[in-house]
């Protein structure tokens, strides 16, 4: 199920007896998460867990973080099987990933990091790290989970969007925290402030007070081929649009329409076609997401969406960040040689 995220979540002020509800919701939710991951046997697997994940609800970065992640324990000469939910797919199944299968019915994410190496989709974390363990693999890294108490995890790593934030600090649904920063902070062993538009929310303030373990900052840079044409057509379906359109205009891209779509959002017949049409009128390169990109693969022959496929060209995100003290901090904290 997808959650829209109202814009009060991250900048209202509510009134005091709002304010008073939010509390007893906040209480009678966290006693909820309580007894809920009481009741669950925390897993413990006999592969190190690195864990990508973040505080409140939305896309902060996991899946481009967790592919970063990965190469950078890869480049030790080890290797590693990423497992994630699938979010936005239909099918259920427990499965490594193939060159075959369906981003409609495994989602989006799930194809990016196949191209990468081994991965698993599982709505079921326990089953899926079972199935890495029966592989070389020597680093399992879960693409979201910091909520899920059913494995544990040996490193924590939480993403925070300098620009969101954690928004008002509200639980679901008055605002957008998975639980509270108290708890959360708890179980964080590294922290990774994003400068993704170079904006910084009010609520930033707060975590650096409280958090006092390790933190780096990254930054983005949009890559784009010499080749595109100055005049550019966009198309994006995640959670933080404005970070894909930043990107592309401080290259210098003059962005003649920008068709941007909910975070997970397949692309139709009627909308890949009306990209096509703008882009043929206008004599414009399409530009799109890696992600995007990959929810057209496998598309039907001779379709629109295949067509669409086709034409785009993707805009690379490099993440600029401390490798060294990244790769340092991993091998410090697993216990299996990633050194």
């Amino acid at each position: 199920m997808r959650i829209s995220e109202p814009k009060f979540w991250w900048y209202s002020n509510p009134p005091f007896p709002i304010n008073c509800l939010i509390f007893i919701w906040s209480l009678f939710l966290s006693l909820i998460i309580f007894f809920k991951n009481f009741f669950v046997k925390e897993y413990s697997s006999s592969i190190p867990v690195v864990c990508v994940g973040n505080f409140v609800v939305g896309g902060q970065g996991k899946t481009p973080f967790t592919r970063l992640i990965r190469r950078v324990i890869e480049s030790k000469g080890l290797t590693t099987g990423v497992i994630l939910r699938g979010y936005g797919g239909s099918n259920n199944l427990t499965k490594i990933i193939t060159e075959t299968d369906l981003p409609k019915e495994f989602g989006d994410e799930s194809i990016l990091h196949s191209m990468d190496g081994l991965t698993v989709v599982s709505r079921n974390r326990k089953e899926a790290i079972k199935i890495l363990e029966k592989t070389p693999v020597n680093v399992a890294i879960l693409d979201d989970g910091f909520q899920n108490p059913s494995i544990k995890k040996d490193i924590s790593i939480v993403l925070v969007d300098l620009s969101k934030g954690f928004g008002n600090g509200s639980l679901i649904p008055f605002g957008p925290m998975r639980e509270s920063l108290a708890d959360g902070l708890k179980r964080t062993d590294l922290i990774i402030f994003i400068d993704s538009i170079g904006e910084e929310h009010i609520s930033i303030n707060e975590i650096k007070e409280l958090w006092r373990g390790p933190q780096l900052t990254a930054k983005y840079n949009t890559v784009l081929e010499d080749s595109i044409k100055p005049d550019v057509i966009l198309y994006s379906g995640i959670s933080n649009p404005r970070k894909f359109t930043k990107g592309v205009a401080d290259k210098g891209f003059n962005i003649i329409r920008n068709f941007i779509f909910h975070d997970h959002e397949a692309i139709s017949e009627k909308k890949a076609r009306m990209i096509l049409d703008t882009s043929h009128k206008e004599d414009a390169d399409i530009v799109t997401t890696d992600k995007d990109y990959a929810r057209l693969k496998n598309s039907p022959k001779g379709s629109y969406r295949e067509k669409l496929f086709l034409e785009s060209r993707v805009a690379e995100l490099e993440i600029i960040i401390d490798q060294d003290f990244l790769l340092e901090f991993l091998a410090q904290t697993i216990n299996s040689g990633v050194e």
